[in-house]
């Protein structure tokens, strides 16, 4: 969400924060663009404010023109920035190619993702080969209670890290499957616990299952999770088990490579 611009502050960082509310804005925004009259509103700014704010951007690539007259999106700049921002966790470099072979095991869409606040954020994908795929880029954000990425790493969290993250995040359906009740989100958290990797079944989106396991530190904490996701037909009894042992496999072999003991 667009950051609220606090009354007091110096003209220079109140058009920063402004800048930085309008870049939110646009990343929420649909395929088409914003209106600066949408933009107006959304960061609670007056339209010559935006006219200059995007004066500003446009010439350095942050924002550009929208697909529908007098709209704008974001740059292509700023997927430069995150692609650089990505490039950077030393976890991506790692897990890069143990995360193109888990694909070719599963036969099915991997993702490395790692946690942002009360979200997990992709950071790397291997694709399936099969015609039916998930739709999913580096940089996406998924709340970190619905995902089996986010559990996994609830799970392999401690007991007091975790229930500040709970007691922050607000349980709000994204399906009719996901869980929405806290003592039930930490019974399933739980049993994740238990056998070591996550099931997502379809709390995101039906018809997809998602498994995924928590990459561990050599101090054993949790840095960031693998998942393997499919269609549910693909996802099923005895398969989705066998996925869920291949990616926490992978996990545990990715930890060992970042110094973890075997």
């Amino acid at each position: 969400m667009p950051q609220t611009i606090e009354t007091g502050q110096s003209g220079a960082s109140s058009t920063v924060l402004r800048a930085v509310s309008l870049l939110e804005a646009l990343a929420s925004a649909p395929p088409e663009g914003m209106g600066v009259t949408e933009i107006s509103k959304a960061i609670g700014a007056n339209r010559s404010t935006v006219y200059r704010i995007l004066g500003a951007l446009r010439p350095l690539g942050y924002v550009r023109e929208g697909a529908e007259p007098g709209s704008v999106c974001l740059g292509f700049r700023v997927v430069e920035l995150g692609e650089k921002v990505l490039g950077q966790l030393d976890i991506r470099r790692v897990a890069g190619a143990h995360l193109r072979e888990l694909a070719q095991i599963t036969e099915e869409t991997c993702h490395l993702a790692v946690l942002d606040g009360l979200e997990v954020v992709y950071a790397d994908k291997a694709e399936s080969e099969h015609s039916i795929r998930l739709f999913s880029v580096p940089g996406k954000r998924m709340p970190v209670y619905s995902t089996s990425m986010g559990k996994a790493l609830l799970a392999a969290m401690e007991e007091d890290e975790r229930n500040e993250i709970l007691d922050q995040v607000e349980l709000v359906p994204r399906s009719p499957n996901t869980i929405t009740d806290r003592g039930e989100l930490e019974r399933d958290i739980d049993a994740i616990a238990g056998r070591g990797y996550s099931v997502d079944l379809g709390e995101n989106e039906l018809g997809t299952v998602c498994v995924g396991a928590a990459i561990l530190d050599r101090d054993d904490r949790p840095v960031a999770a693998l998942s393997a996701s499919g269609p549910e037909s693909r996802m099923r009894g005895e398969e989705m088990v066998r996925k869920g042992s291949e990616v926490k496999k992978m996990a545990e072999l990715i930890g060992v490579e970042l110094g973890r003991e075997p």
